[in-house]
């Protein structure tokens, strides 16, 4: 991270959030119907 040039005495703030249980399936699945989405794609094509 940069520090302010403008300000260099302020501290770097870093900002968090609590997790969110069941993104990974989702994001699998989100992942899984794109890749498949193109494959089908990509036969059409051939």
């Amino acid at each position: 991270m940069d520090r302010d040039e403008k300000n260099p005495q302020k501290e770097l703030e870093i900002l968090t959030h609590e997790p969110v249980e069941g993104w990974r399936p989702v994001f699998l699945a989100l992942v899984v119907i794109g890749v498949l989405y193109l494959a089908i794609v990509l036969a059409k094509t051939l």
